[in-house]
């Protein structure tokens, strides 16, 4: 065990004057003035940089703030720490620089002795605490970046996270992960106003995003999948979404996979969309559902055009299309293709329904088409073309 001294004198000459010295207990610190080797110590046999022997800088006092120069097993450990009280043991900054296998750290413990912080000379470090990098942060905030006011003519990132896998032994385990956020409330009748696992607000409140002659966007969350090379052997999502509901879970109100809110009471140039899809090369399917349940849209639905007259406005706008506005296709060959649902009035001839007992005169006025495909083997009505008569009443 190491043996703790207050140090009784200190020295500074050079490396010739220390040998020719003859000092007494162990404990004794001499200063070059004339090697790199700045300091020795003297651990009762012979001056060694680095000492069994342990070394108190303070004020001769057991329990006072102290610079103490700890002693190793070999001649591989440097180590400092600063104490504020040497004698319990307990220490505020314990200082590495060198360790048997050639490592150094910066240790921060706190007056339990319990270690806060850590960085080592391998570029790793852990901190047991809250952090703030900048302005403070809202109470609970365990790390926080922020700044008050920025200054700055280029780009400013308050977090950048960068990973580039170039080497190393790798297999489908792997995971490269820029950033993980991972939240939950595990306690018993425990309550939270609300869990998120990744929060995103930019605001406004002055200035112009970009200038007239060179606009830009401000977007609230921004993701950009880029396949460059290689192959992914799965599939590829822009933004994937996943509720996980277990039977023994209550949802007291809705569940959203998506839920997306647009309130513009501005002045907006351009047109609100609540959702837009920008099609580009080599898709497929715009929208593309592949269960049973029910579609709702409240708005009028436009197919081909942007600009609905009715609840439903389908539009095959091309003059060549070659295809049909509206294709029926019934696999239940009990059903009807269409089922129209209104209501009649005695005497009115302008309803959605009128009665045949109503109708004093009916004048065909023409026709309109329509395509019929019979899939009957037996004996099909012909394929093709077919005209379905239009009257006007009185």
């Amino acid at each position: 065990m190491s043996t703790n001294r207050h140090i009784p004198a200190v020295y500074a000459g050079t490396a010739a004057e220390r040998g020719a010295f003859s000092p007494g207990p162990p404990g004794l610190l001499w200063f070059h003035t004339d090697v790199n080797d700045a300091l020795a110590i003297w651990n009762g046999t012979d001056w060694n940089l680095r000492s069994p022997v342990d070394v108190y800088l303070d004020d001769g006092t057991g329990d006072s703030p102290s610079l103490r120069f700890v002693g190793g097993s070999n001649d591989d450990t440097i180590r400092f720490q600063l104490a504020d009280d040497a004698a319990a043991g307990r220490s505020d900054l314990d200082l590495f620089l060198a360790d048997d296998a050639g490592q150094s750290y910066l240790r921060v413990k706190d007056s339990g002795g319990v270690i806060r912080a850590w960085v080592d000379s391998d570029g790793d470090a852990s901190f047991n605490g809250t952090m703030t990098v900048g302005v403070g942060g809202p109470t609970g905030t365990y790390l926080n970046v922020g700044f008050a006011a920025v200054n700055t003519t280029t780009s400013t990132y308050g977090i950048s996270a960068s990973l580039t896998k170039t080497a190393g032994v790798t297999d489908h385990l792997d995971e490269l992960i820029a950033l993980r956020s991972l939240v939950e409330l595990n306690q018993a009748a425990g309550v939270v106003g609300q869990t998120c696992a990744l929060y995103g607000r930019a605001t406004l409140t002055a200035g112009d995003i970009g200038t007239a002659g060179n606009p830009r966007d401000m977007v609230g969350v921004y993701g950009w999948l880029d396949l460059d090379a290689g192959t992914v052997r799965g599939d590829a999502y822009g933004i994937r979404s996943l509720i996980d509901q277990e039977a023994g879970s209550t949802a007291a109100n809705d569940v959203f996979g998506i839920h997306v809110d647009v309130d513009a009471d501005g002045t907006v140039t351009g047109t609100a969309y609540m959702l837009y899809l920008n099609e580009q090369t080599g898709v497929d399917f715009g929208v593309y559902q592949n269960g049973t349940a029910v579609n709702y849209l409240g708005g009028r639905l436009g197919i081909g055009i942007n600009a609905p007259t009715g609840q439903l406005h389908a539009n095959q706008s091309a003059a060549a299309g070659a295809i049909p506005t509206l294709h029926l296709e019934q696999d239940d060959e009990s059903e009807e293709f269409v089922r129209l649902t209104g209501q009649t009035d005695n005497g009115v001839l302008t309803n959605s329904l009128v009665k045949e007992n109503d109708v004093t005169t009916a004048t065909r006025a023409g026709f309109w088409k329509v395509y019929v495909v019979d899939e009957d083997a037996t004996d099909p009505i012909a394929d093709g073309p077919y005209f379905v008569p239009i009257f006007t009443l009185a």
